[in-house]
């Protein structure tokens, strides 16, 4: 049909009646495609969503969902096949974009989590730094106190003993 044609740039006297393996310098020539043809002319099978992924010359990369029927009239003779293909290309595309949309969403969520715990961490240390400061403040005033306690007292005296603890 014209679609096919134009999808693949073959004019229709380079179709007609040549066998689809020979089309366009053989690159329908799919072993797998040839086999599955063969059993469907032969034992009058058919195949449903058969898919194939091939680099055309004329069109690139292509991705095709095919199916395909055996049938027989009594005007023309030998066998024919109703072969009917869908381009799936695009659609197989935005599927794989939306696989790697939410791969990089789950990343993304992955490294939010990160930074969520790493700012925790940083809040626990600034928390701790400023208790420390806290704590630091008194404990030096009284450091002071007992340095200067410790040179007024003698050191044969019993609270000599108690305040090298509070300094220690």
């Amino acid at each position: 049909n014209r679609a096919f044609h134009q999808t693949f740039q073959l004019m229709p006297a380079d179709v007609e009646n040549q066998l689809i393996f020979d089309l366009g310098n053989g690159q329908w020539n799919i072993p797998r495609l040839r086999e599955l043809l063969q059993d469907l002319s032969l034992k009058n099978t058919e195949f449903n969503d058969f898919e194939i992924e091939h680099e055309f010359p004329a069109t690139g990369p292509r991705h095709l969902l095919l199916n395909a029927r055996r049938i027989e009239r009594e005007t023309t003779p030998g066998k024919l096949i109703l072969l009917a293909m869908e381009d799936i290309t695009e659609r197989k595309r935005m599927v794989e974009l939306l696989a790697n949309e939410d791969r990089l969403r789950q990343h993304n969520r992955a490294l939010e989590q990160q930074l969520i715990a790493s700012g925790r961490l940083v809040s626990l240390g600034e928390i701790t730094a400023s208790m420390a400061h806290e704590f630091n403040n008194p404990l030096g005033v009284i450091m002071g106190f007992v340095e200067d306690l410790l040179e007024e007292t003698d050191p044969s005296s019993p609270q000599y003993q108690a305040l090298r603890i509070i300094d220690e």
